[in-house]
């Protein structure tokens, strides 16, 4: 209901800042994308327990057949939004947390530098400057240590 009946104009909460992204998604194939800025040690930290969601040796497309690897922490000051990196375009990027995610690894696709997948670089596309990344992620954790 949210979804149908929020304010287009005037986005106060995340159902409806998350309707005005749809609205104005460009593609079918758009992901979730948290902007997030990670030293190199964190970032090959969490790839580490990411490549624990193989399942039989291949990566399962399906999350719900992945293993629990753990979790990471995302504050709710990420800049977040859908984006799609195949063709270069995606959302305002003004999808608006109401509060900090503990997102489960397993629902992870990917954590790379802007431009790591050999597309189209979210600052490439919107001319984003370096401050639309910030220190948003305070943990990631085994699925033992949570």
């Amino acid at each position: 209901m949210a979804l149908e009946e929020g304010d287009l104009a005037d986005p106060k909460t995340f159902l409806e800042s998350l309707r005005v992204e749809l609205a104005n998604t460009p593609s079918h194939i758009m992901a979730l994308v948290f902007l997030a800025e990670m030293t190199v040690g964190d970032l090959i930290k969490l790839n580490v327990r990411m490549k624990k969601q193989a399942v039989d040796g291949h990566r399962a497309y399906d999350a719900t057949e992945r293993p629990d690897c753990g979790t990471i922490h995302i504050s709710k000051k990420a800049e977040t939004g859908l984006y799609d990196c195949w063709n270069g375009g995606g959302g305002p990027f003004e999808i608006i947390l109401e509060k900090d995610l503990d997102l489960p690894l397993k629902f992870i696709h990917s954590a790379l530098p802007d431009g790591g997948q050999g597309r189209w670089s979210i600052s490439d596309t919107y001319g984003m400057c370096g401050s639309a990344w910030r220190d948003v992620v305070s943990n990631v954790n085994d699925k033992e240590e949570t």
